[in-house]
């Protein structure tokens, strides 16, 4: 469970709530989907699904990763998409 703020709303979800509604693009660092959320069906968000690395060392990089586009998302930067949180799947 996660706490995602959307538009001046808490919302707490989880990765199965996410309802895909298409395939937004997709590379060698993962896959964005367009999402609706079960209990929320007027929020629809991107998602980028990543796969978290075994490896120490990339894994490492994947939580850089994770904090820049935490920090970067949460500005009000005009040309940048907004951040609302992360989710991690442990399935």
């Amino acid at each position: 469970m996660t706490t995602l703020h959307y538009d001046g709303q808490t919302i707490e979800t989880t990765t199965e709530q996410f309802d895909t509604l298409r395939v937004l693009g997709s590379g060698c660092y993962g896959t964005v989907l367009a999402v609706t959320i079960q209990d929320h069906p007027n929020v629809q968000m991107a998602v980028k699904k990543i796969k978290l690395e075994t490896q120490e060392e990339r894994q490492a990089s994947t939580y850089t990763d994770l904090t820049t586009i935490q920090n970067v998302g949460s500005k009000n930067y005009p040309y940048i998409i907004s951040y609302y949180g992360s989710v991690i799947d442990t399935r």
